[in-house]
């Protein structure tokens, strides 16, 4: 069975960007853990609750088939330039990241000459950002480029979740 971690900031993820990939992934019946900087329970931006079963220093990501990185604003204050937090990206086999997550995990420099995608604002913030790191920023709501799987924001979460499971069959 394929193992699938999801690694969530402890307040304030983007619920439908963790709840609908979940879900997806769930029908699946893929084997499904959930990461945090600290175990326990987790808060959604919108109220939805989920606990966080392992810490992000123990997470491995050798030891799943996909890590799945969700955003929120919780993640840009808990995440940004987290050396664990950089290291899970590195590890992963595929690398799933949605929304502000793109951006927080092109600083570990898995996304070199890369296509991705990810949450930006008019001023092209984000996009400057990632290009920044190296890859190539490319408006679309989901963008696959080899083991990386990236999506714009919660209007994608459904297309992100299902571009997962056709790459883990």
């Amino acid at each position: 069975m394929k193992s699938i971690l999801f690694v969530i900031s402890n307040k304030n993820f983007q619920d439908f960007e963790y709840r609908i990939p979940r879900e997806i992934l769930d029908n699946e019946e893929y084997n499904i853990s959930v990461c945090a900087e600290n175990t326990g329970l987790c808060e959604g931006v919108f109220g939805h609750e989920t606990t966080a079963t392992i810490a992000l220093k123990d997470a491995k990501g050798e030891n799943y088939d996909a890590v799945v990185f969700v955003g929120g604003g919780g993640a840009l204050r808990q995440y940004q330039n987290h050396p664990e937090y950089l290291r899970l990206a590195t590890e992963a086999k595929l690398l799933c990241a949605i929304c502000i997550a793109p951006s927080l995990v092109s600083d570990s420099g898995v996304f070199k000459d890369k296509q991705v995608t990810g949450r930006d604002d008019e001023e092209e913030t984000r996009k400057n950002y990632i290009e920044n790191n190296g890859a190539t920023f490319i408006k679309k709501n989901v963008v696959v480029d080899g083991n990386i799987i990236t999506a714009n924001g919660p209007q994608s979460a459904e297309a992100f979740g299902r571009e997962i499971v056709h790459a883990l069959k």
